[in-house]
């Protein structure tokens, strides 16, 4: 609706009450047009976003959401003056999980390909989280573990490129477990909603999502640095796996990976780059990176960085002194 004291009739594509379907509106929307703040924006595959309110902090919320075909990225963004909203999405993927013939993948230790979204976290600071308890999850039996070794490895560009499986120097960003929490990450209806100061990670139910999803990241800015990160694996209609190796230290896991089922600990590590700030990579070249935009069954892959996945992380944060 228009905002108060603004006279004109709302466009058409102004409508109230439900989400807004980003197909619908104008990459920049006027407040004085069309008041979209604390609305919800509704992009491709069913990704959606909360606008920032009226003076609040965040001006920028992003949510990336990956599927077994392809991933989907929704940013949206409001001026520093409060007069206008801007809309960005994108959407890449293959037909079939991560190619395997055509245009061969490059080797990701050779591969130095990456892409950033608008901002990052303060270089130098720590990322405190918490797991947020929710299902058990059947082909896991300590998902706390599984996820802080995700974490761990995103933030320390765990790597099989190199012989000390990891790259080195390390990125100037650091992380925290600051213990389990049983609020949710804030993610409703398969939207990023209002920011509650946890960074919270875990796997929670979002049968509301579009079926394809395997997780959403949430992340919230100010005009200078993300706040905020939130990641939630999706428990409804998704079978998980723990390789043994990744689970090692929090009890007991398969060591084959049931059929159908997908790896957590990749999905942890893609998700928690999106958190540091680095978006999808474009193109069927580049599907063997960490920040491909899919993911296929059964694939550990993305558990560890490839090259392009670091010179991101370095491009962002520098390195540690």
């Amino acid at each position: 609706m228009p905002a108060a004291g603004d006279t004109n009739p709302a466009p058409s594509w102004c409508k109230e009450g439900g989400p807004l379907d980003v197909e619908s509106l104008p990459s920049s929307v006027r407040t004085g047009e069309c008041d979209i703040r604390s609305r919800v924006i509704e992009g491709s595959h069913g990704i959606r976003v909360e606008v920032p309110p009226r003076g609040s902090e965040v001006v920028v919320v992003t949510a990336h959401a990956l599927q077994r075909t392809g991933g989907s990225e929704l940013t949206v963004r409001v001026a520093s003056d409060q007069r206008a909203v801007s809309i960005q999405q994108q959407t890449l993927g293959y037909a079939n999980g991560r190619p395997r013939t055509s245009a061969a993948p490059l080797d990701a230790c050779r591969d130095g390909s990456w892409a950033a979204g608008f901002s990052a976290w303060k270089k130098g600071s720590t990322i405190d989280w918490k797991f947020a308890k929710g299902p058990d999850i059947s082909g896991i039996s300590d998902e706390k573990s599984v996820v802080s070794d995700g974490v761990t490895r995103a933030v320390t560009a765990s790597t099989d490129c190199r012989a000390k499986k990891r790259f080195e120097p390390q990125p100037d960003i650091h992380e925290k477990f600051a213990g389990t929490t049983e609020s949710t990450p804030n993610i409703s209806g398969g939207a990023c909603t209002k920011r509650d100061g946890t960074n919270a990670i875990g796997w929670m139910n979002m049968g509301d999502a579009d079926p394809g999803t395997l997780a959403l990241s949430c992340t919230w800015q100010t005009t200078r640095n993300i706040i905020e990160g939130d990641i939630a694996l999706q428990s409804s209609g998704k079978e998980w796996w723990a390789s043994a190796k990744a689970q090692a230290a929090g009890g007991k896991a398969r060591s084959a990976c049931p059929a159908g089922s997908f790896n957590a600990t990749s999905a942890v590590v893609h998700e928690m780059l999106h958190v540091l700030g680095l978006k999808h990579v474009r193109g069927k070249r580049h599907a063997n990176l960490t920040m491909a935009p899919t993911m296929k069954t059964c694939d550990e892959g993305p558990a560890t960085l490839g090259l392009g996945d670091y010179h991101g992380l370095i491009g962002l944060y520098g390195s540690r002194t």
